[in-house]
């Protein structure tokens, strides 16, 4: 059984990552973007996902295992 669409948020969300707030994190549902960071002495590539609150929503939603019934 799926959540009503006003309550599919990131925070019940199996893509979402916390990052030890209590209302926001990281959206690991596609790969992460290369950044190109660079240093005095070379350039540094880092993989940034998105982020996002706990309260935030996308068409993509899938509940967490374990949340809700499952």
């Amino acid at each position: 059984m799926s959540l009503p669409l006003d309550e599919q948020l990131c925070d019940d969300c199996r893509f979402f990552i916390s990052d030890g707030t209590t209302f926001a994190g990281e959206c690991h549902r596609k790969p992460p973007k290369i950044m190109r960071r660079p240093t005095r002495d070379e350039q540094h590539n880092r993989g940034v996902w998105p982020g996002v609150t706990t309260s935030d929503w996308c068409g993509e939603f899938e509940q967490r295992p374990g949340d809700g019934g499952e």
